[in-house]
């Protein structure tokens, strides 16, 4: 495996000497990002288009309890620019029982419930199950029918015990995805890769991830600053692969926080995080300590903030440090004229466990590099009255080592004292990385058509400026354009209709190719071109009661070759049936 590893570095390091131009026709495809989409009616309430104006660089820690957890993010998210959305989808009902059951063709299954306290001014709990499984086999790019079921599931708990201003809380949960390698291409050879076929059973194509995730922590809810506030505790993981790829994760924090006077306050986070990995990442360490002051003034139709974030990283083989200015200055002119202006950043570790979040085809073991990301954006959001709302952006980010994903070709052979094997075409991912330069301008309008009616449209184009290596461009495989358009309709809380469309303007990926038997080696890069992709869905829910509802989804109705990766084309039309019970 280790052997695999050093390979794969190897040839991306070289792959700019040894780029090669593929043959025309070869590699003209069509791609996409991200996991399938899952549009959802949600819960009726009044469409109430002020815009949330809680902002990215705020004077309160966050305090999240992962009642709705995310699953694994497929593609890399692109957010630099972090507008406020202003969305009519935030259905969080404060009920004891929520269940929702359904299934769908292809065959697909999902579960999602909760069960949880009433409010309680003395504390909360809850817990829960997630489940979607997608298990109908799929045509890889190649038009082979290939075996592709996937699962992602999560079990949980949360709870918190308030004692006066101070509680103590925690959240304990399990995770285990399975997914299975289907994009591979026959079709790519090398000379010596000719009648060399990928082992394209069920098994042989199956990676699976499970992680044990906890988090508890003591202290103040920074919901009132007129007095002292402290929080403090740690979060903590263990994450496995079906490889035996183990890493650990263990986050400790401290926050502080005291506003004086009715304008000035100010808040302190401390961080320190160790990564360690095990098994088949052995060797693999990373630790990490974060300090962020801010101060905030808030006077009148003015506000400002002016902090830091200082971030020192040691591997135990280097030690580097990065330091991210925070700024944001806004003018509350009125309630629908909002200006602002922000500058900030963060810093992104990109072990095994994170780098599987972002891409869970990467080839087992493969990491990236910790990433530095510097924001600055201009903005005016607002409303008019309560029937429209509005977010007008645009700024620059600059990330450097910004880890991006490229289709492994490898052929591995050896005899003697270098027998190995490995065959991958294309349906594992290498990770390279580049210093890149992104501009974005974007809109978000939000609107009341009439009682019943609300639209929802957003706009983000972005331009990138990519470092080449050795006169050799990369191909990051983000699009310059992305766009939606959503109509809602509501008809009196009993039935619920959405339908819209994603767009995603054309792109480029990297694949790289590597052949070597153990006396001679080959590698090199390749391209594939992605056209502009539309995602059509739709949803609709029908309330019988109040506790008891019916929902129909539709997703790609389409009938797009849409791809969340290079190779690994999703489900054509689709639909997904059943029913809602809230209590």
């Amino acid at each position: 495996m280790k052997k695999t590893i050093i390979l794969i570095a190897a040839a991306v390091a070289a792959c700019p000497a040894w780029a090669q131009k593929p043959e025309e026709g070869d590699l003209n495809r069509q791609m996409e990002v991200t996991r399938d989409y899952e549009p959802t009616v949600n819960e009726a309430s009044k469409l109430n288009v002020k815009p949330d104006m809680n902002d990215t660089v705020a004077l309160r820690p966050e305090v999240t309890y992962k009642v709705h957890p995310n699953p694994i993010s497929y593609g890399f998210e692109v957010t630099p620019i972090k507008p406020v959305s202003v969305s009519l989808d935030n259905y969080r009902q404060d009920r004891p029982l929520y269940l929702k059951v359904g299934v769908g063709v292809p065959f697909q299954s999902v579960v999602d419930a909760y069960f949880s306290s009433t409010k309680n001014v003395n504390g909360k709990w809850g817990v829960l199950v997630n489940h979607y499984g997608s298990w109908s086999d799929r045509k890889n790019d190649n038009g082979i029918k290939t075996p592709a079921g996937q699962t992602f599931n999560r079990i949980g708990a949360y709870g918190e015990r308030r004692f006066g201003r101070f509680g103590i809380g925690g959240e304990l949960g399990y995770d285990y995805d399975k997914i299975s390698r289907y994009g591979y291409d026959t079709t790519w050879t090398l000379e010596n890769f000719t009648g060399r076929n990928i082992d394209a059973s069920a098994s042989a194509l199956r990676q699976n991830f499970s992680t044990v995730h906890g988090k508890i922590y003591f202290g103040h809810a920074f919901e009132d600053l007129s007095y002292f506030n402290i929080r403090f505790g740690a979060e903590g993981a263990y994450f496995q692969d079906r490889f035996d790829m183990k890493e650990a994760d263990v986050k400790t924090f401290l926050d502080l926080g005291k506003r004086f006077g009715q304008r000035h306050g100010v808040t302190l986070h401390a961080g320190y995080d160790i990564y360690k990995g095990s098994g088949g990442l052995d060797g693999y360490k990373d630790n990490i300590l974060t300090v962020r002051p801010m101060y905030r003034l808030q006077g009148g139709k003015l506000e400002f903030a002016l902090g830091a974030n200082y971030v020192l990283d040691n591997d135990g083989d280097r030690s580097e440090s990065a330091f991210f200015p925070l700024f944001e200055l806004k003018w509350r002119a009125s309630d629908g004229f909002t200006p602002y202006l922000k500058i900030d950043g963060e810093y992104l570790n990109y072990g095994y466990r994170n780098t599987v979040t972002w891409n869970p085809y990467v080839l087992q073991g493969v990491t990236g590099r910790n990433t530095s990301e510097y924001n600055g954006r201009i903005g005016i959001r607002g409303g008019v009255s309560s029937s429209f709302a509005y977010h007008v952006f645009g700024g620059v980010s600059r990330y450097l080592n910004m880890n991006y994903g490229l289709n492994a070709y490898l052929m591995l052979l050896g005899d003697g004292a270098n027998v190995y094997q490995a065959l991958y075409q294309g349906n594992v991912f290498g990770v390279s990385q580049r210093d890149v330069t992104m501009w974005t301008i974007g809109a978000e309008l939000e609107g009341r058509i009439s009682g019943v009616f609300g639209l929802l449209f957003n706009l983000q184009y972005r331009g990138y400026d990519v470092k080449k290596i050795e006169d050799q461009s990369a191909h990051i495989g983000l699009p310059n354009l992305t766009a939606g358009l959503a109509l809602k309709y509501n008809y009196r809380d009993k039935l619920l209709l959405k339908a819209g469309v994603d767009v995603y303007g054309p792109r480029d990926f990297d694949i790289l190719f590597m052949y070597t038997d153990g006396a001679s080696a080959s590698a090199g890069l390749g391209r594939t071109h992605v056209d502009m992709q539309f995602d059509v869905y739709f949803g609709a829910e029908y309330n019988i009661s109040k506790r008891i509802g019916v929902f129909l989804e539709g997703r790609n109705l389409a009938n797009q070759r849409i791809y969340r990766y290079n190779q690994y084309r999703d489900l054509g039309i689709n639909m997904l049936a059943g029913v809602k019970l809230q209590f």
